[in-house]
């Protein structure tokens, strides 16, 4: 099949018929030259240039008439033509071997027709290639008669396809279209060829009207569904799209309900989304409401958002919006109501913006209020202000939560004041009543890349009714009065990596369990000497060209915390230490073995303890470890081609043995692979489960792969599974693409393997048919079909049908009007 010769036709130039518009003008200011004299002629400065190897005029007929190497140039388009005359009626008229060309875009059609007198250009035979922005594949588009009038452009006999192909497998054709520009399009006897698989599919309408200006009304494809709720049925909604506005549409809402009893109706959902925008104003409004028949219950929605832009640098919004009624696409009820106002200055990162905010909940029912407020430049935030206020009126409480933060900025340092605030009301048992606010101002000091220091003072007020019944954890409350902090990090001493922390701080905790109350230390204690004295220290190294290709790398930690307990010396008080140390050895040895040891042991004293609950993760015994982990590989050339791993491992804490586990993996090609992997509970003396994986992938689009799960201790099979995809046929404009995967499911009573016993779970069929792909897919476990057809020129405007169980729906680009109304 032969390809059509097109010419290159860049985006944006598609007026081509104005193209000659412009290009000519009355001949009365041509300058008509002889070949021989072009050389002189460019000396002049004049609008047009008329060059032919032959240039006669009639003066009988009052005809002009230029032949052999014709070329009329204007204002940077040029018309090359064999023979090209001038009639007395000012009608130019060029016949064979016509090129028209601006640039580096040229088309070339068989011949050129244009009248002065009415300024009107015909041109027959035109065939041009037009790159579209977003798509790899370009449109083309065949005319056999083109008029380009001032205001009009009428056209005779055309196509459009994103088929190269002479002739094209799919199109779209018009007998006859006027173009208005930047209006609109209408075209008459349309007829859309679009075969499905070899089966002629034929799409015939007597007009067709595409708006190119502001958009008229149009009716978008019905989404049809079905409600999953007992006294719900089918649905089908309608959108109308009469407006749109920065991307956003305005559109009206037409939607039929079935009752799920036959011969019953739920009724008509109506509404709209009006998009609006006057100056430096715009939002949206929306209202939509549907009365259900069988119930007279009104289900309804409506809101308001209003968006004022004093300035490029002002944003102020305020937003309304009340529910209440059933969900539409999904199960459940809304009975709700928000309202929010925000309000942002945002000029070149110094910003400040505040937020308000109220949500009610009438089907709970609760409330949420809340106010946000903050200042910041180049994304550092100064104020951050938050306050929420949450109300439950079924259990009659109120809880209410605000923090405010303050940065002040130092030469290389920062202080950060922090106050927070928690209150919880119970309006059943005030007891339960408790109202707390905790201080914290943290002050930081950078002396030098490698020195920081670090302060903080936290405090915490308290007002509660204690109560045996209250969370405890609402009464806790630990404060640092103050806390010093002094860290040297990225220390090198001999090629070793050192951070050191020292602690000074004096702490003070109170917490309540069950109506006990625990103070540590004291109030008769509180002094301003420091009550806890904490150091930290931190060691890494790698050492790497090492015999046998060895790479020995470690981490050592070591913590200790020292508590001054009222009544006694320093050292004789509460302490704990606490000692990390990981080393682990990688080497190869003979050029077939590989090894990677790794211990990890932590060691804290029996005796450690600590005065505060606040310590109680660090002193827990459950992270003392002490463990050490084998790891040893065979391997053949390389670990990609062939290797076998065996690990285990011992614990000397539980005293016990790690399980053993073994992984096999071959190879053979880079396109096959064989993976084996199994293992033993050394405590117990079983086996785990032999995971078998085979996989073939000799290119891109085909591979094959199977799985096989067995208990070795029952010697029976657990799970089993094979994927198979590939292509059929030579040709890729026109291949199949086949997946499917198959499971295993054998009968609960055999133990015998079945190779019939393997049932189809998915498929997906992909069917390329030149440049445009058809999708056909099944799931099983769903009981879902797809089909869908994509044109690749287009590829996020596939078409496509969905069945489910119960419901029939539109997909792709069909699918953009079916959204929750309510």
């Amino acid at each position: 099949m032969s390809k059509c010769q097109f010419a290159q036709q860049t985006q944006g130039f598609r007026s081509f018929g104005s193209l000659v518009v412009i290009s000519l003008i009355s001949f009365t200011s041509l300058n008509y030259s002889q070949a021989p004299e072009a050389s002189n002629s460019e000396t002049y400065s004049l609008p047009a240039r008329l060059v032919a190897d032959s240039i006669h005029y009639d003066s009988v007929n009052d005809q002009l008439t230029a032949s052999s190497n014709v070329t009329l140039s204007f204002s940077g388009v040029k018309i090359k033509a064999d023979r090209l005359m001038v009639t007395k009626d000012k009608t130019v008229i060029s016949t064979n071997n016509v090129s028209i060309s601006r640039g580096d875009t040229i088309f070339n059609p068989t011949a050129l027709s244009f009248n002065l007198k009415k300024n009107e250009v015909t041109i027959t035979d035109i065939a041009i290639k037009i790159d579209l922005p977003e798509s790899e594949h370009p449109l083309y588009v065949k005319i056999k008669n083109l008029t380009d009038l001032p205001t009009l452009k009428k056209g005779i006999n055309g196509l459009i396809t994103s088929c190269e192909l002479d002739p094209p497998h799919y199109y779209a054709t018009a007998s006859h279209f006027d173009f208005i520009p930047n209006e609109r399009v209408f075209a008459f006897n349309v007829t859309h060829y679009n075969p499905i698989l070899g089966f002629p599919l034929f799409l015939w309408s007597p007009i067709y009207s595409y708006d190119l200006g502001k958009r008229k009304f149009i009716w978008n494809f019905p989404t049809i569904g079905k409600k999953e709720t007992d006294d719900w049925g089918w649905f089908i909604q309608n959108t109308v799209d009469y407006d749109r506005l920065d991307g956003k549409d305005s559109s009206l809402y037409v939607d039929w309900f079935s009752a799920n009893a036959f011969g019953k109706t739920k009724g008509l959902g109506l509404g709209f989304n009006h998009q609006y925008k006057v100056n430096d104003h715009r939002g949206s409004i929306y209202f939509y409401q549907l009365l259900e028949q069988d119930t007279r219950d009104i289900n309804q929605k409506q809101s308001i958002d209003y968006v004022y832009e004093p300035s490029p640098f002002l944003t102020l919004n305020t937003s309304y919006q009340k529910k209440d009624g059933v969900k539409i696409n999904t199960r459940g009820y809304e009975d709700t109501e928000n309202k929010k106002f925000t309000y942002i200055y945002d000029e070149l990162g110094n910003k400040f913006s505040a937020k308000i905010e109220e949500t009610q909940n009438f089907f709970s029912p609760q409330s949420n209020l809340t106010v946000t407020f903050s200042r910041e430049h180049n994304k550092r935030k100064y104020v951050d202000f938050e306050w929420k206020n949450f109300n439950n009126y079924i259990g009659n409480q109120s809880v209410q939560n605000g923090k405010l933060s303050l940065l002040t900025l130092f030469p290389q340092a920062t202080l950060k004041n922090d106050i927070s605030y928690y209150g919880k009301k119970s309006f059943n048992n005030t007891s339960d009543n408790i109202k707390r606010m905790r201080y914290t101002s943290t002050y930081t000091k950078l002396f030098s890349s490698t020195i920081n220091f670090k302060a903080i003072i936290q405090s915490q007020s308290q007002w509660a009714e204690l109560s045996p019944t209250s969370n405890a954890t609402d009464y806790d409350m630990f404060y640092r009065l103050p806390e010093f902090t002094l860290t040297i990090k990225n220390l090198k001493l001999n090629g070793f990596n050192i951070t050191q922390t020292l602690t000074a701080a004096r702490y003070q905790e109170t917490r309540r369990t069950l109506g006990k109350i625990r103070e540590f230390p004291e109030n008769i204690d509180m002094g301003i000497e420091p009550n806890t004295y904490a150091y930290k220290s931190k060691v890494s190294q790698s050492f790497a060209k090492l015999p046998f290709s060895s790479t020995l790398s470690f981490n050592a930690d070591y913590l200790q915390y020292i508590f001054k307990t009222p009544g006694k010396t320093l050292f004789d008080g509460d302490a704990f230490y606490k000692v990390s140390f990981t080393p682990s050895l990688k080497s190869e040895f003979f050029g077939f073995l590989k090894t990677s040891t790794n211990f990890i042991w932590n060691h804290i004293p029996d005796d450690a303890n600590s005065p505060f609950n606040k310590f109680d993760a660090l002193t827990s015994k459950s992270t003392i470890s002490n463990r050490l982990s084998e790891s040893i590989t065979f391997f053949i050339i390389s670990e990609k081609i062939a290797a076998w791993t065996h690990s285990a491992g011992y614990d000397w804490i539980r005293q016990k043995p790690d399980g053993y586990t073994t992984k096999l993996k071959i190879s053979p090609t880079k396109s096959s692979k064989i993976h084996l992997s199994t293992g033993r509970n050394l405590d117990l003396g079983t086996w785990n489960s032999l995971n078998t994986d085979l996989s073939y992938t000799p290119t891109k689009n085909q591979s094959y792969s199977f799985h096989v799960t067995q208990d070795l201790n029952k010697g029976s099979l657990q799970t089993s599974y094979f994927t198979l995809k590939f292509p059929y046929g030579d040709d890729p404009d026109y291949q199949w693409f086949i997946k499917t995967q198959f499971i295993y499911v054998p009968t609960p009573s055999s133990k015998t393997f079945n190779m019939n016993k393997y049932e189809m779970q998915t498929l997906s069929i992909v069917k390329n048919d030149h440049c445009r792909t058809f999708n056909f897919s099944y799931n099983k476990p769903l009981e879902e079909f797809k089909f869908s057809l994509t044109i690749n020129a287009f590829p996020k405007d596939s078409i496509g049908i969905k069945k489910t169980r119960d419901l029939y729906k539109l997909e792709g680009i069909l699918d953009e009007s079916s959204k929750e109304r309510l």
